[in-house]
């Protein structure tokens, strides 16, 4: 009676302990498919938010680049302007003293004209 007492327990308790880790098994496998669920909601939740912050950050690049080259155009035209107009008083000078080296010999081809006319 004592050993197929014993027998009886030892099976119980195999039986138990098999019932238990089928048991923990199954919680284990439910906690791990909700923690994968949980677990690709989040990552996608951050790859979208990532994405729309590097958009926002390539916005505000690609904004701030427009407005630096705004600026370096608006100063090259101002220094492009400023190189037409000393050129153009550069010029200026030049072609006064052209003129006025033309006028003076201008002036005195006329004057020997006059002569050679007086005295024909």
């Amino acid at each position: 009676r004592r050993v197929r007492g014993g027998q009886a327990r030892r099976f119980y308790l195999r039986l138990r302990k098999a019932a238990l880790t089928l048991q923990a098994n199954l919680r284990m496998h439910r906690h791990r498919a909700y923690f994968l669920r949980v677990r690709h909601a989040v990552l996608l939740l951050q790859r979208q938010r990532r994405a729309l912050l590097r958009k926002r950050r390539a916005s505000a690049t690609r904004i701030q680049s427009n407005y630096r080259r705004m600026v370096a155009m608006g100063e090259l035209r101002r220094a492009r302007k400023a190189v037409v107009k000393v050129q153009a008083v550069v010029r200026q000078k030049a072609c006064r003293r052209q003129y006025l080296i033309d006028l003076a010999e201008s002036k005195e081809q006329a004057k020997l004209e006059n002569q050679v006319r007086a005295l024909q």
